[in-house]
């Protein structure tokens, strides 16, 4: 009898254990507010009344992930690379130029979409692009948009000599820019909403000129995949499940006030302003059309131009810049595609 007890307590302790391995490690990923990163967290809301998405989809893969806003964006790369974060929602510019950069080299997982006019170059009412080469310009440094005028410069023929940075982060840019509008400034929605709806500034360049080549996704640190695979798939799955719910007519309305909210857009006013941000995000909305894009070659070549761009820039600090590459895995969109079949 005791010999038949203490077989089941050893079985029940494998089983533990068996269980404590498949479920892994905690994926800690990072996120700062821009449309298509605000759906991790509005993932984990009770939308539906059976429990957020994220919930189930770990429930079902064994994984834990936890969700974790940064009021700035550089913050949340540098957190990634000091090993803080596992994962983190950014440009894949800044996965080349601070993580690969950084010597963290880290792995697409998911490609979300590319912005399609949500990053514009403002000068005061009236500017013309050429004046972008005599005044100094407002952006947060290391930042996409430093390549958006990088890329300005370049298809206008201006000389990069004469351009000039004025660091700023990028929550501060509308804050200065609003009450001295004489400055030439690069930001992101909703600050770029923001200036166009006062009326103070003129658009002279924006990302929708360069389709493609400002694109968004999350990253995972290629070393801490490991163990942690459970959680990257309940993360991308959720992902796709809210993208779902959103989608559905009847959800719609709620599912904007829901992502809106986790940037704390709670007002009507917030949220109409919010909405005024998805016509220039040009979402891969489906899992199908996110292997294609991540599989293809279109992605690497822009990819490519993007680290070849910085290198002239003299962004990136490491050695050997124009042997960069980034690693891309669609194996989790894979079974985020499965789910809708």
């Amino acid at each position: 009898m005791r010999i038949g007890i203490l077989a089941a307590l050893v079985l029940g302790l494998c089983a533990l254990t068996n269980s404590s391995k498949a479920q892994g490690a905690e994926l800690k990923f990072a996120w700062t507010p821009y449309p298509s990163w605000q759906i991790p967290p509005a993932s984990t809301l009770n939308l539906d009344g059976k429990g957020s998405f994220l919930d189930r989809r770990s429930k079902e893969t064994g994984g834990k992930v936890s969700v974790i806003k940064f009021k700035e964006y550089t913050a949340s790369i540098t957190a990634l690379v000091a090993g803080d974060m596992d994962a983190c929602a950014m440009t894949l510019q800044e996965a080349l130029s601070f993580c690969v950069d950084g010597g963290v080299p880290v792995t697409v997982f998911l490609v979300n979409d590319y912005s399609d006019g949500n990053d514009v170059i403002f000068g005061p009412v009236g500017a013309k692009i050429p004046e972008l080469a005599t005044h100094p310009v407002l952006l947060e440094e290391f930042s996409c948009d430093e390549y958006l005028l990088y890329r300005c410069f370049q298809m206008n023929n201006l000389d990069l000599g004469k351009l000039s940075i004025r660091a700023t982060p990028g929550d501060d840019i509308p804050k200065v820019f609003l009450p001295h509008p004489d400055q030439y400034v690069v930001t992101w929605n909703p600050h770029v909403v923001r200036i166009q709806e006062s009326g103070e500034a003129t658009q002279l360049f924006s990302s929708a000129q360069i389709p493609g080549e400002i694109t968004d996704a999350f990253v995972v640190r290629t070393d801490r995949i490991k163990g942690r695979e459970a959680g990257i798939e309940a993360l991308v799955r959720s992902y796709y499940d809210f993208i779902r719910y959103w989608h559905t007519p009847a959800n719609a309305e709620r599912a904007i006030r829901a992502l809106a909210n986790t940037a704390d857009f709670k007002s009507d006013e917030d949220v109409a302003l919010f909405k005024k941000t998805i016509p220039t995000t040009h979402f891969y909305y489906t899992p199908e059309e996110t292997v294609k894009i991540m599989d293809g070659q279109d992605i690497r070549t822009n990819v490519n131009k993007v680290r070849d761009a910085l290198v002239v820039f003299k962004a990136f600090k490491g050695a050997n810049p124009e042997k960069y590459e980034l690693s891309f895995d669609s194996e989790w969109v894979k079974k985020a595609e499965a789910d809708g079949k």
